[in-house]
């Protein structure tokens, strides 16, 4: 077997075979170790402010919430009028990293705006969706020097 056919089998294959090769005396002091707790799902859904809009945390995906963490984090870290929000959005979204890392192509339920409802999977570019009580944007319109026909 080659390095990427062994990187290209489903991860609990992938450990099967790992285990089957390591010595006893390795194996012994991996299985003395205590089993991690693993987090929970969060409960409630973070809003993640943009000029857009807002997105979910539950909706993005690993890169964007360490992304959103370090904005937030260096925001606080300025001080300011926001200083105290940006402290708080940034713990929030430590929860949702911890919970990211060890799930991160889980679909998440749970409560957005007193709803339950089933996030979208987590993506690198999640849907930004139109803050409450923000218009949506019209659409673009149509240059008037095109012709419908010929277009």
């Amino acid at each position: 077997m080659t390095r990427d056919e062994f990187l290209s089998l489903p991860a609990p294959v992938a450990l099967r075979l790992l285990l089957g090769v390591l010595d006893p005396e390795t194996i012994a002091t991996l299985l003395a170790q205590a089993r991690p707790k693993l987090p929970f799902a969060p409960r409630f859904d973070r809003a993640i402010f943009r000029k857009e809009g807002i997105m979910w945390a539950s909706e993005v995906d690993m890169d964007g919430l360490a992304y959103w963490h370090r904005k937030y984090t260096e925001g606080a870290a300025k001080g300011g009028q926001y200083a105290e929000a940006d402290k708080k959005n940034a713990a929030a979204l430590e929860r949702w990293i911890e919970w990211r890392q060890c799930y991160p192509d889980a679909i998440w339920s749970g409560e957005r705006d007193r709803a339950a409802v089933t996030a979208k999977p987590p993506s690198n570019k999640p849907c930004v969706y139109a803050r409450p009580g923000q218009r949506p944007r019209p659409p673009p319109q149509p240059d008037e020097e095109v012709d419908p026909e010929n277009f």
